[in-house]
């Protein structure tokens, strides 16, 4: 059993922390992320499409929070697209931008709400 196979989802106070600490970084770096909202995903199912390096969380409402460090919008494109087919959840992508957590979170709410609205 590795390691990860014991960890599985964070609280979501710890999704919150990690994204203001993704935001943080990339002010100061310029580091690219992405963040993807699922709704209608089993936590292990969406943890064998994530890579290793992404973190995930339980949010508001049942959702999970997927935070993808050092992902360019083409490539958080094409993980919410695996994430799409593998689990069969519904998906909200947003990359950031420079914009604070919470328009960013406000961002893939509303990309979520247009996949629902399309399904």
């Amino acid at each position: 059993m590795d390691l990860e196979d014991l960890i599985g989802p964070l609280p979501a106070p710890l999704g919150r922390w990690m994204l203001r600490r993704m935001v943080a970084s990339g002010v100061r770096y310029g580091h690219e992320f992405v963040v993807l909202l699922v709704r209608g995903a089993d936590p292990d199912a969406l943890a064998s499409v994530l890579r290793g390096a992404d973190v995930f969380a339980h949010w508001d409402g049942g959702d999970l929070l997927a935070l993808l460090p050092d992902t360019d919008r083409a490539g958080g494109t094409r993980v919410a697209d695996r994430v799409r087919e593998a689990t069969g959840a519904a998906v909200g992508a947003a990359h950031w931008g420079g914009d604070l957590a919470e328009d960013l979170i406000e961002r893939a709410e509303r990309a979520l709400a247009a996949a629902l609205a399309q399904a």
